[in-house]
């Protein structure tokens, strides 16, 4: 398995006391207003157990997509969770679109099914998904698991040809959004819009509202019986007392302030997003793919030597900076790597210390 965010472990393996800069993860460094507060007046709720049935977490997390009942919303420990709960009601073939987070594959092997990764092509800076032919070679075809914005590269993408094709097969879609609110435009791509009762939409509070450790994720679906279905089999429990009443109340004030700290989220990391493009395209040997979102993917030329792990050991080693190798993600290759979207200050110090690696015009 690899992921981001493993600062203990690199701190022990290369023997570092002081800081690092995290750029393997994409946590939001915004935090919600009150969130302090929040966290405070809610402390006590760890001495009693969660609502079994998530009753006021479901409709809490309906308002906030617009008006979504209960029993369309299936809340788990995390997007983890929910992604190996849905491989596990899976009987058919599934198809992966890359390349993308090796999780998908990871829980669809350890459910046994049958599946394929159908890979976008690369072409002009980004990812493109052309046709449907290696779709329609396998055979009894149940579910599509694709992201979007997509994890590693954030183009953020219309799926209405993808969608159509599995409403005239009747094939189920995972459409994983955990990155889709950092994009300016996402209400216009968010799978909400499509009527298909087959669309299952997953969401989490990890990064957009910047609280990994609080393990709150959700999947969303008109398919009812599908919900009651990931009910049946899921662990009773998974979503702690704390963080089931943070996350209403986190929520509540989303709605009420009309989204203010959305907004603002969105206008800082479009700001962020276009500095760094910027920078990075004055920086020799390197090239990077088009984003809508938290994070940027980076190909490392050839000619400069470096390989992915290579630059994420110089990176570390020399500059108390960590990337994201994105070596292992399926469907790319050594010569990948991501990096988060932070704030001005870490993001200035990351491209001072790959201009000193690679060189580049003057910044």
């Amino acid at each position: 398995m690899g992921h981001g965010a493993d600062l203990d472990k690199i701190k022990r393996e290369y023997g570092i006391n002081g800081p690092i800069i995290d750029f393997s993860s994409n946590i939001n460094p915004i935090i919600p207003h009150g969130l302090d507060e929040i966290i405070l007046e809610n402390i006590g709720s760890i001495r009693v157990y969660p609502d079994i049935e998530y009753m006021d977490l479901r409709r809490a997390i309906g308002s906030h997509v617009g008006g979504m009942g209960p029993e369309s919303i299936c809340v788990g420990n995390g997007a983890t969770e929910l992604i190996f709960l849905f491989m596990k009601l899976i009987r058919g073939n599934l198809a992966i679109i890359g390349p993308t987070f090796s999780e998908y594959a990871r829980a669809a092997r350890l459910a046994g099914l049958d599946y394929r990764l159908i890979n976008m092509v690369a072409r002009d800076g980004t990812f493109e998904l052309e046709g449907f032919e290696d779709l329609d070679k396998m055979g009894d075809l149940e579910a599509i698991v694709v992201c979007n914005p997509n994890n590693p590269d954030g183009a953020l993408r219309k799926l209405d040809g993808l969608v159509d094709y599995c409403r005239s097969r009747s094939v189920k879609v995972l459409v994983d959004e955990t990155f889709i609110e950092f994009c300016q435009d996402y209400e216009a791509y968010t799978s909400l819009n499509y009527d298909y009762k087959d669309i299952f939409i997953l969401r989490a509070m990890t990064k957009f509202y910047g609280m990994p450790g609080l393990r709150v994720g959700y999947i969303l679906s008109e398919n009812k019986d599908f919900i009651d279905k990931l009910y049946s089999i899921k662990e009773p429990w998974t979503v702690n007392s704390m963080a089931e009443k943070i996350t209403i109340e986190v929520l509540k004030r989303e709605v009420e302030s009309k989204y203010l700290f959305a907004t603002n989220t969105r206008l800082a990391y479009k700001k962020e997003r276009d500095y760094l493009l910027d920078r990075l395209g004055k920086i020799k040997g390197i090239k990077t793919y088009k984003t809508d979102t938290a994070f940027i993917l980076i190909e490392i030329g050839e000619e400069t030597g470096y390989t992915s792990a290579s630059l994420k050991d110089t990176l570390v080693r020399d500059y108390s900076i960590l990337i994201r190798d994105a070596s292992n993600f399926d469907g790319l290759g050594a010569s990948f790597v991501r990096v988060a979207i932070k704030d001005r200050k870490s993001n200035e110090i990351l491209i001072g210390a790959l201009f000193s690696v690679f060189g580049g015009e003057n910044l």
